[in-house]
């Protein structure tokens, strides 16, 4: 009996794939799988909201102060000269006295900047970007060279 109903169920199985397939090539041309018209339903609407949030592009920024060693940071701005007006702004908050200046921007990514400290003053700093913080990280203190140590790093929301 057990035979029977695995029969008949494997029966109906290949008849409820042979039918999904046959609506899926006939919806594949209908009028509704067309290009939308003016007029567009809302559902479309979010489709092309969603897009639009996949391309987003997102800045940061990092500025530093050699004079007396504080940076400022900014992630998530929506230009590149919001970033780096943001970042500063950051450092100027943070630090005494003048000369904070961006030291680099990056965009949908990781940026950090290194520096080699000698007698309590930055003597070097480099600042390098990549898709990772480590990869920045590891490209910032390659660029300083001997001694150099990680000062600061920003990364940005990233979308793909």
């Amino acid at each position: 009996m057990s035979n029977h109903k695995s029969g008949v169920l494997n029966g109906l199985g290949a008849l409820g794939v042979a039918l999904l397939l046959t609506l899926g090539v006939f919806s594949a041309f209908s009028p509704a799988s067309a290009a939308p018209a003016a007029g567009a339903t809302s559902s479309t609407a979010d489709d092309v909201a969603g897009k639009v949030a996949a391309r987003r592009v997102n800045f940061g920024a990092i500025a530093l102060n050699v004079n007396d060693g504080w940076s400022g940071w900014a992630y998530d701005k929506a230009t590149k000269a919001r970033a780096k007006k943001a970042a500063v702004k950051h450092c100027k908050s943070r630090s005494d006295t003048a000369g904070c200046r961006t030291v680099l921007w990056v965009r949908n990514g990781c940026g950090a900047v290194a520096v080699r400290v000698k007698g309590g003053q930055i003597v070097k700093y480099r600042g390098a970007i990549a898709f990772t913080k480590k990869a920045a990280v590891r490209k910032a203190k390659a660029k300083v060279g001997k001694g150099a140590k990680l000062h600061t790093y920003v990364c940005t929301t990233r979308y793909r």
